[in-house]
């Protein structure tokens, strides 16, 4: 369904892009984290335990490094809890787009933040009681892209790839409706 904001005018007040919506670290992130620093100590440990335990495979050396990316998930996920319980915003501000008049070229988009809280249960008297996971102040935040009118934003394209896409989510709490 097509959002009826399609095609309004409006002007940037606080010119806050969207860069992501979840946790402090990502996997991908983490898993870097955990490459860096430890790739010295590992790398060279792996590859030799299999080389010698399966001698009739040849590894490559992205063979290696793909097997120790899954060992570094691995790690992320089970020890250390990565992540975070805080779900947020990841913005980045551009103040020269400050009031700016762009037009809406989709939307809306909702994202929620809050804080993660994991599921539970309790036994008393034979009795269960299960709490599922749930995300605690809870806020829901609503997004429209928008570009400038007839023209792309050169500046942001070279300065902030925003993860490599080429969307500009402001928030509608950012944005003033001009008609």
């Amino acid at each position: 369904m097509k959002s009826s904001k399609i095609g309004r005018r409006v002007k940037i007040i606080n010119p806050e892009f969207l860069d992501r919506c979840g946790y402090n670290e990502t996997l991908e992130t983490a898993t870097e984290k955990f490459k860096e620093t430890f790739k010295a100590k590992y790398e060279e440990p792996v590859s030799l335990f299999l080389k010698k335990s399966f001698p009739f495979l040849s590894f490559k050396e992205h063979e290696i490094n793909t097997i120790i990316s899954q060992l570094a998930k691995s790690y992320n996920r089970t020890i250390l809890k990565f992540g975070g319980k805080e779900r947020k915003l990841f913005t980045k501000v551009i103040s020269e787009y400050k009031n700016l008049e762009c037009s809406i070229e989709a939307g809306p988009k909702t994202h929620i933040t809050g804080t993660y809280s994991p599921g539970h249960s309790h036994s008393y008297f034979d009795e269960y009681d299960w709490e599922p996971p749930s995300l605690y102040n809870r806020k829901t935040h609503v997004f429209y892209e928008v570009s400038i009118i007839g023209k792309s934003f050169p500046h942001i394209e070279k300065t902030f790839p925003l993860n490599g896409m080429k969307l500009y989510w402001v928030e509608k709490t950012n944005l003033e409706f001009i008609d």
